[in-house]
């Protein structure tokens, strides 16, 4: 799951990318300690409650992203100001899970979790990126061939 983030957090586990279906859960937010977390493993706080993530910036643009594997997972933020990707990896085994119903700026658990700010290029691969690949997509994009895709046949629809 990737995104590019430009905001705050309104309240502690205010959510950027949610998919609430528990027990099987997917998150991907700001955390008590104002770093990048997620939740997996059915809402094992072995994944919420993971302190070692890196720290997202405060009302500055940033792609975030969180890399889930079946042995580890590395939440990734890199910086445009300083083109820097921090990364950091929580050693835990990690189930197969389904991502479903999701949300984008707000966690519908627990009260007013909203991030207050812009979301832009939301981006769920179905493989597993690496440090070379968000680094590339941080930098140069994702190249999209605009012929066949909905806006481009909305507007010749709507033009006939």
């Amino acid at each position: 799951m990737i995104a590019r983030i430009n905001g705050w957090k309104t309240i502690d586990w205010s959510g950027i990318v949610v998919g609430r279906s528990d027990p099987a859960s997917w998150w991907m937010g700001v955390a008590a300690n104002n770093t990048l977390t997620y939740v997996w493993n059915n809402n094992s706080a072995q994944t919420w409650n993971w302190q070692g993530a890196p720290e997202i910036p405060e009302n500055k643009w940033a792609l975030v992203a969180i890399a889930i594997e079946p042995t580890k997972a590395t939440s990734y933020i890199y910086h445009r100001d300083s083109d820097k990707l921090d990364a950091e990896v929580n050693d835990i085994d990690h189930i197969e899970q389904t991502v479903v119903n999701l949300k984008f700026g707000w966690d519908e658990c627990c009260g007013a979790r909203y991030f207050k700010g812009l979301i832009d290029e939301v981006m769920i691969y179905d493989r597993t990126l690496n440090a070379d690949d968000l680094k590339r997509l941080a930098t140069v994009g994702l190249p999209v061939e605009s012929k066949g895709k909905l806006a481009i046949t909305w507007a010749a629809l709507k033009q006939d």
